[in-house]
């Protein structure tokens, strides 16, 4: 049975980068997408029945309308790909159609058309990465040709980091990427020998478990920020980022604090991958 991929979507450009992003993973690992809209309707107690009936239909209709465009720009024919819209909270809807579906990834973008009011509100994404027990990957709002070759995993030591990097080994079929490991070393003196130790050890423990031929790691001796997450990307040439979930579900709060990780799953330099808890 061929594993499959969830794309929400809600019409914005992000959707549509996030979308291309998919199909091109879903092609190389050969992945079933389907693409989901979520959308609410409005409905009052202080209108009858036969109204709220009615909004709910011309809900459903322009949605509908919007999917078979979005649906129309891609230029899909496979029967590898669905489009749906579904009605209720975003949230919900979400992970019932993952439990109903067997979804092994979900991949969406950060910002959608209510990017504006991210920082006031939150967004989908983050709310979804916050409480999602399904493998999520971020895609950036910029435009990138699909390029998989590194794997990035900022570490704390946690003892999720094995999982996560299983999940995503799981997601792209086993595939021989090239792997790193980095830690973020706060103080501003010099790292110890043994804190340089204490990484080696955990490097060891997790390429002799997994299986990977050379994981390569990294200790930064520097205050945790995003433009050092940029650096990290840049000098590194990573392709994408891999994040661990904290056991407790206090999140990120060994490996960032939470400012950090909701900007960088905001507005990430490359995609963000988040292994499933």
């Amino acid at each position: 049975m061929r594993k499959s991929i969830l794309v929400p979507i809600d019409f914005s450009n992000n959707a549509q980068i996030a979308s291309q992003y998919a199909l091109a993973f879903a092609q190389k690992y050969g992945y079933d997408v389907h693409f989901v809209h979520v959308y609410q309707a409005f409905k009052s107690a202080f209108q009858s029945h036969s109204s709220n009936e009615k909004d709910s239909e011309q809900a459903h209709n322009s949605s509908q309308a919007k999917l078979d465009a979005f649906k129309s720009n891609l230029g899909l024919t496979s029967s590898d790909v669905t489009f749906q819209c579904v009605e209720g909270a975003f949230l919900t809807s979400i992970q019932k159609y993952i439990d109903e579906h067997q979804i092994s990834l979900v991949i969406m973008g950060t910002h959608g058309e209510t990017g504006a009011r991210k920082n006031v509100l939150g967004s989908n994404t983050y709310d979804l990465a916050k409480n999602m027990e399904c493998s999520l990957l971020i895609v950036p709002e910029r435009p990138n040709e699909f390029h998989l070759s590194h794997a990035v995993l900022f570490t704390d030591y946690q003892k999720g980091d094995e999982n996560t990097l299983r999940s995503f080994m799981d997601v792209v079929a086993g595939e021989q990427l090239k792997y790193s490991i980095v830690h973020m070393h706060p103080e501003v003196k010099d790292p110890t020998v043994y804190e340089e130790l204490e990484l080696e050890e955990h490097r060891y423990h997790l390429q002799k478990d997994l299986g990977i031929d050379d994981l390569q790691m990294q200790l930064i001796r520097s205050k945790e920020s995003t433009s050092l997450v940029k650096e990290v990307v840049e000098e590194m040439q990573a392709d994408i980022l891999l994040l661990t979930w904290n056991s407790d579900k206090n999140f990120f709060a060994k490996l960032f604090s939470k400012s950090l990780a909701k900007a960088i799953i905001m507005n990430p330099m490359v995609p963000v991958f988040l292994g499933s808890k």
